[in-house]
């Protein structure tokens, strides 16, 4: 999985958030979704950058699982969401092969465990200008690559997308 950087997501915050801010990282991951189990409350996330960071998964807590919201959601949809979580009434949102942004915050054992979790929208599309393979192509400013999909029209308006790293 390419890993492109993030800017810091602006998603509320957790109970479990109430810890130190020094116990979360500040750096933000980007993963799939490896397992979930709602019935037994946990699962992992497979992310190539943790991996090498922590030598393992990420565990992804049922509670945190349950206060994750979709890319794009509305102040006034993640507190509809939270609140139906306290309520019991939401099931998890998170399933197998979901994209997810997250923060890291180990446990007492230091272990990784996936906090922050926001899932990131799929589009499926036609590639039009794959990513440039050659080194030193990888400027800020330079597109690598573009998409079109007439999943992004209805979105968003446009159906072509140019990605940068």
């Amino acid at each position: 999985m390419a890993m492109y950087s993030t800017t810091p997501s602006k998603s509320m915050p957790s109970k479990q958030e109430q810890a130190p801010e020094n116990d979360l990282s500040s750096e933000e991951f980007l993963g799939m979704v490896k397992s979930y189990n709602a019935r037994r409350g946990f699962g992992f996330v497979a992310c190539s950058q943790t991996a090498l960071q922590f030598g393992r998964d990420v565990y992804i807590a049922k509670a945190e699982a349950s206060l994750a919201y979709a890319e794009g959601s509305t102040a006034g949809q993640i507190l509809a969401q939270r609140a139906a979580v306290a309520d019991k009434s939401a099931p998890p949102t998170l399933a197998e092969e979901d994209l997810i942004r997250f923060r890291v915050r180990l446990s007492v054992e230091g272990y990784p465990q996936a906090e922050q979790i926001q899932r990131l929208r799929k589009f499926q599309g036609t590639i039009v200008q794959p990513p440039p393979m050659e080194e030193g192509a990888e400027h800020e400013s330079s597109p690598v690559g573009r998409i079109i999909s007439d999943e992004l029209s209805a979105v968003f308006g446009q159906r072509e997308a140019v990605l940068r790293r």
